[in-house]
């Protein structure tokens, strides 16, 4: 119906303006006025969409989500396999890193945010599942497309890329020291890269 198509224009619109509110200001400085004029409408129209603050930075911290899992799904290549996927995949979201640092702040203090206020909690951990399910599903492909087997479980390689991928990142975020970061990276690649230990997978033996 063409009122709800709107509505879900409206709450983009507002959420895409809170996201910038809230990158410029931070958390505290992030009001609802400030929110609802950087998007062109009245407190009353926010609050109609989202009943309120909490509700509007439950949506802010989906959005950052999504926009990392796009992030992450563009940054990896799977065509070339597992060490190229990580070798590839870490420098180009790093480029993202670089870019947008007031964007990667907001991040943590939103899943704070979430882990702070009861009945939020779900957020902080559906953040943190859909950044290891996605990161697992693209190194299995790449293992897959290039008939090559991990070490360890999928699943734990991208849970331990995934933690020294955000210890590098809340560093850049304090010190904004690119050098630095540039060889943390190449280190944290050359780690995960070694107990990846990818190798041809075992050719599985026709049944006679």
């Amino acid at each position: 119906m063409p009122q709800v198509a709107g509505s879900e224009d409206r709450r983009a619109q507002i959420v895409a303006a809170a996201l910038r509110v809230l990158a410029r200001e931070g958390l505290a400085g992030a009001t609802t006025r400030r929110i609802a004029a950087e998007a062109g409408v009245n407190v009353a129209t926010l609050n109609y969409h989202f009943g309120g603050k909490d509700e509007l930075l439950a949506s802010v911290l989906e959005e950052t989500t999504r926009m990392f899992a796009t992030a992450v799904r563009r940054a990896i290549r799977t065509d070339s396999g597992l060490r190229a996927a990580l070798e590839h995949g870490l420098a180009a979201l790093w480029q993202v890193v670089e870019a947008t640092p007031d964007l990667q702040l907001l991040q943590y203090e939103l899943t704070a945010y979430a882990l702070r206020h009861r009945g939020s909690e779900w957020l902080a951990r559906q953040q943190y599942e859909s950044y290891r399910g996605v990161t697992e599903a693209l190194l299995t492909e790449a293992c897959r497309e290039a008939g090559e087997s991990c070490a360890i479980p999928v699943g734990e390689l991208a849970s331990i890329l995934l933690a020294g991928l955000d210890g590098l990142i809340i560093q850049f975020v304090v010190d904004r020291d690119s050098a630095r970061a540039a060889g943390g990276l190449r280190r944290l690649t050359e780690a995960v890269t070694t107990l990846a230990d990818p190798q041809p997978a075992p050719r599985q033996e026709a049944a006679s």
